[in-house]
Formats: structure tokens, C-alpha cells, sequence
């Protein structure tokens, strides 16, 4: 489904059109100054969404604007990175050694980010990295036209302090 979504600055609301109803939805909210950084999820396209930021990013009025949307830009490529990682081994029939030297990796880098894409995922079988055997797998399924296997959502990473900080 494709969104168009259009920010008005007076009205502070943001009108958002679906193209396969045909039909607008106004959403009455008071949105801040930036509302309109705040919509472009709403593309249906991640090149698309990465432009977007990047034009952003290159028009912030301050660096904490640019900051944030360069690092939209980078969770963005990284994961269009790791489905034409999961793509190649899998469609292509590249190693994850070929793959990885493709991509500028390490052979050791490749098997976490597998791992974490939707395509692959199901196939995990030790610990959170992909190994030959699991790709094997998933070409054996992609060539008998199997369903894949159930995944269960991958949660982003998140910051972990080392230590507790001491109160003062």
C-alpha cells in the first residue's frame, strides 16, 4: 500500500492519502515542528525513504536534525544490506564467504546479519547467526516451493550500560 503524506505547518496536522482506497484520512493531532520527519515511514519504499532523509539530513537547520536522519539513513541501508546479503545466498546460490567480500564484509560478519532478516530467520539453528547448513536449508525450501517456517520477530538491539552508574 502506498502512502503520500503532506504536512501542514499552520494547521499542525497531517493529511495522509491512501492510494489503493482512493480516500483521504485527516488526523486531527497537534504535531510538533518536525511532524513532517515523522511521517515518512509511511513510503513504501526504503530507497525512497533514504533519499528523504538525506535531503533532510542535507537542509537540517541544526545538527541534532541532521544527526537524527543520517542515523535513519544508516538503519535503513543496513537493512537493505542485509536482505541483498540474504538474497544472494539464497537466489544467487553465492557462498556467505562471496557474499560478504561483495558487500565489504568479513565471512564472520555475514552470519549475524542473515540472521536477522525476515527471509532467513526461521532457519537459525545456532545461536543468532546463519551457517552454510541453514542457508542449504533454506535453498532446499526455496526450490521445493515450501512455505518458510514460522519466525519469531527479531527485537532491534539496544543499549546496555556496562556497569550501573554510582549515585552522587
Amino acid at each position: 500500500m502506498l502512502f503520500l503524506a503532506h504536512y501542514l505547518a499552520h494547521e499542525k496536522t497531517a493529511l495522509l492519502a491512501s492510494l489503493s482506497t482512493g480516500g483521504w484520512l485527516k488526523l486531527s493531532a497537534v504535531i510538533a515542528d518536525s511532524a513532517h520527519f515523522a511521517v515518512w515511514w509511511l513510503m513504501s519504499n526504503r530507497y525512497d525513504r533514504i533519499r528523504a532523509d538525506l535531503t533532510q539530513a542535507e537542509t537540517a537547520t541544526s545538527a541534532d536534525q541532521a544527526l537524527q536522519h543520517l542515523r535513519s539513513v544508516l538503519t535503513e541501508v543496513g537493512q537493505l544490506l542485509d536482505e541483498q546479503l540474504a538474497r544472494a545466498v539464497v537466489d544467487d546460490e553465492m557462498s556467505i564467504a562471496a557474499a560478504g567480500k561483495s558487500a565489504g564484509l568479513t565471512e564472520n560478519a555475514v552470519g549475524p546479519r542473515l540472521a536477522s532478516t525476515p527471509r532467513l530467520n526461521p532457519y537459525v539453528t545456532s545461536g543468532a547467526r546463519i551457517t552454510a547448513e541453514d542457508v542449504k536449508r533454506a535453498r532446499n525450501d526455496k526450490h521445493a516451493r515450501n512455505p518458510l517456517p514460522p519466525a519469531d520477530p527479531v527485537e532491534p538491539m539496544r543499549f546496555k550500560p556496562r556497569r550501573k552508574s554510582k549515585p552522587r
